[in-house]
């Protein structure tokens, strides 16, 4: 086996020290950037919360016992199943919907009680529509601060980056910095 040149031994140093930084660097990174989507995913769940709260407050400010009634003249009984609120683009486009199940009472009693849904839209008023679009907003901006750090996991720059800087240490450790500031070098890397 032939004796490897000084040359030789150092490029294989110089590469081997690269990589083992590199990895590490960027093993350092992915943790620092799964901190920073862990972050901001609670900031996110944080606000989630507190429209899914503002929701259930507008919900439980209806008066639903007024629909859950029995008509005996018309022999019908209905129920409220469930209450949505809809937050549109304007407070005219929202609403309250409370969902209703009517049943004939002719028919209750048998083997099968069939009901059938009928709905009724209630006005949004004007404050709970502004909390819900201001707190929407946030919500949908903390989500968008979510998909920006998972896109930092995946980004290849960095790794560029840091096996450059990586490089130009090493290279200034082995007293080759005089290449790193050369003219025709920076020539033609200049944009």
């Amino acid at each position: 086996m032939a004796k490897k040149s000084a040359t030789e031994l150092k490029q294989e140093e110089l590469e081997f020290g690269i990589e083992e930084a590199v990895s590490v660097l960027m093993a350092k990174y992915r943790a620092n950037v799964q901190t920073e989507i862990n972050n901001r995913n609670n900031v996110y769940k944080e606000i989630d919360n507190e429209y899914d709260d503002e929701v259930e407050r507008v919900k439980k400010s209806i008066d639903v016992d007024q629909y859950n009634t029995t008509s005996e003249v018309l022999g019908i009984r209905s129920r409220v199943a469930d209450v949505e609120v809809n937050v549109g683009n304007t407070v005219e486009d929202s609403n309250v919907r409370v969902v209703l199940m009517l049943t004939d009472l002719d028919i209750v009693g048998s083997n099968y009680t069939p009901e059938f849904g009928k709905y009724r839209n209630l006005k949004l008023n004007k404050d709970d529509y502004e909390k819900l679009t201001e707190v929407n907003k946030r919500r949908s901006e903390a989500e968008d601060n979510v998909s920006e750090a998972e896109n930092m996991m995946y980004d290849t720059n960095v790794e560029a980056l840091v096996r450059a800087k990586v490089m130009e240490v090493r290279l200034t450790e082995m007293g080759m910095a005089t290449l790193l500031n050369d003219e025709e070098v920076i020539d033609l890397i200049t944009v």
